[in-house]
């Protein structure tokens, strides 16, 4: 398993520092995951390439769009995430 450099570390904290000087889980889910979540992959990494955002997924008949999809290069997906906005308290759990 990798691990992340001083840089991506320091990175990381001033995203961090950004959400909560900026109140972000204040702002739109949409908001979150364009200034935040995005930003967070790649730093983890990630290419704007293999991150899809409301797209359909592949083999799912729901044809439901995921937040964000995280693929390999060959185009499959390996990770779904589905971001929520923290303004509603009656989300997955009700609890934030």
């Amino acid at each position: 398993m990798a691990t992340l450099n001083p840089e991506e570390l320091k990175s990381i904290k001033k995203l961090y520092e950004d959400f909560v000087k900026n109140h972000a889980w204040e702002k739109s889910e949409e908001y979150i995951q364009s200034q935040y979540i995005t930003e967070l992959l790649k730093i983890l990494g990630w290419d704007n390439s293999n991150i899809h955002i409301n797209e359909t997924q592949e083999n799912v008949k729901t044809q439901k769009r995921p937040d964000i999809l995280l693929s390999k290069k060959d185009g499959g997906t390996i990770f779904v995430i589905e971001s929520k906005d923290c303004k509603v308290t009656d989300g997955l759990d009700g609890k934030y």
